[in-house]
């Protein structure tokens, strides 16, 4: 048996020819971003927006999918392409309130680079709040 959120990446939508995760799609439905933050809307794993308007499924070094139910820790919060790939903001919960990491990822969508955890003021001194377009330090400014 397998978990109904694997029916799409699975390919049994299609191969069943029925809309089994109910989204009115047979299959996976069209990338969106509705609130253009670089991540495709209403995906059971993180899917990054690439700039032709397709997803790309945000992977750890080991190539397994990310979501939301991977850490209580983290969430993945926005996103950007670069001429390599992506630039991925996570935003840390739990004991890691308040802290801020930024992530590159190549164009297949896997983590390559790390910044470590920063500080709301230590990530607006780094330029995430413009490249994000985010008041990561909720100072009223984007800082470059």
């Amino acid at each position: 048996w397998r978990a109904l959120y694997l029916s799409v990446p699975l390919g049994y939508e299609e191969l069943c020819n029925m809309d089994l995760n109910q989204d009115s799609w047979i299959g996976p439905a069209p990338a969106v971003d509705a609130n253009a933050d670089g991540l495709v809307d209403n995906r059971s794993s993180y899917e990054l927006m690439s700039p032709d308007g397709t997803a790309v499924r945000l992977r750890d070094r080991n190539g397994r999918s990310l979501s939301a139910e991977d850490s209580n820790a983290w969430d993945v919060i926005a996103a950007t392409p670069t001429d390599n790939g992506y630039q991925v903001l996570m935003e840390g919960d739990e004991h890691l309130a308040g802290k801020y990491y930024l992530w590159t990822a190549d164009a297949s969508g896997m983590f390559t680079v790390g910044s470590g955890w920063k500080t709301a003021d230590q990530s607006a001194e780094l330029g995430y709040e413009v490249t994000f377009g985010l008041d990561l330090n909720d100072d009223g400014v984007l800082l470059l």
